[in-house]
């Protein structure tokens, strides 16, 4: 069964004959009439609109953290 995104190879015989194939293996389906197909669409909920996300809020430091130290404080920890 073909998921989502993967590609199917759609053959449309001169006598009207539709067929599809994923992976060569013909696949079975049904032809859905303009009636079915917009029953369909109007059943389907509409995708909520995606919201712009905030910022993520950076964390304070403590005042004992390494990184508040700055790099000369670090060089001399290495260097013991």
């Amino acid at each position: 069964m073909p998921r989502p995104k993967d590609k199917i190879l759609v053959r449309i015989h001169l006598d009207g004959r539709t067929q599809l194939f994923y992976r060569d293996k013909p696949l079975v389906f049904r032809s859905l009439s303009p009636k079915q197909l917009h029953h369909q669409r109007n059943r389907e909920a509409p995708a909520p609109k995606a919201q712009a996300k905030a910022a993520p809020k950076s964390k304070k430091l403590s005042a004992g953290h390494p990184w508040r130290h700055g790099c000369a404080h670090m060089r001399y920890e290495a260097e013991k």
